[in-house]
């Protein structure tokens, strides 16, 4: 018997990704930008770049120490073991293929045992066509995705739309949680999901 799927995001959902990413744009380009400051769902627009410059500099970050031991959040520690003895977790992340390894190696840093080989890199923050062919939604329509965990309204509407229960994690960039969708519920910490999934699964 196959255990439920669920889809988990990676950045600002299961690690906190933006706030060691400005700490490391303020010192390397100038900038004094701070984690309330991104309110649109495009950082680059923020940050006041293009998209292709706005990989160069993923990249360039994906290369530090800092990238690598990017913190988990505690709720995120705490809940995804136990989610972990009743679902199948995918993690499902629109980071470039270009950093794969070191998104593999993050998570079993932060997350042993948790998603194994599980990680789908669809590439949406990647110019190159070739990298980007892939969308959450797809992702979790190929491999019988019933739930998502997201923290970007544009991803949380594509799954809804593809029939896919989404939790959404409050950010500043997704208006804290301002949307009412159908399938979509915001939720302000993974306990929460955690309660949320037992009443959908039970």
């Amino acid at each position: 018997m196959h255990r439920v799927r669920l889809g988990i995001d990676i950045d600002d959902t299961t690690v906190d990704y933006t706030r060691p990413f400005l700490v490391w744009h303020n010192q390397t380009h100038g900038t004094m930008l701070h984690y309330d400051d991104i309110v649109k769902p495009r950082i680059e627009e923020v940050i006041g770049c293009t998209s292709v410059e706005f990989e160069r500099r993923i990249n360039l970050f994906a290369e530090t120490e800092t990238f690598s031991q990017l913190p988990a959040y505690a709720d995120a520690l705490e809940v995804l073991p136990l989610l972990a003895k009743q679902y199948e977790l995918h993690s499902i992340t629109a980071r470039p293929p270009s950093i794969k390894d070191k998104t593999h190696a993050l998570l079993d840093f932060r997350f042993p045992g948790i998603f194994g080989r599980r990680v789908h890199m669809t590439g949406e923050l990647s110019s190159s066509k070739e990298e980007n062919g892939y969308t959450k939604g797809g992702v979790c329509g190929e491999n019988g995705i019933r739930y998502m965990v997201d923290d970007a309204i544009t991803h949380a509407v594509e799954c809804s739309d593809r029939g896919i229960v989404t939790f959404l994690i409050r950010r500043p960039w997704n208006g804290n949680g301002s949307l009412e969708k159908e399938r979509v519920f915001v939720v302000d910490n993974w306990h929460q999901i955690h309660a949320e999934l037992a009443n959908f699964t039970s």
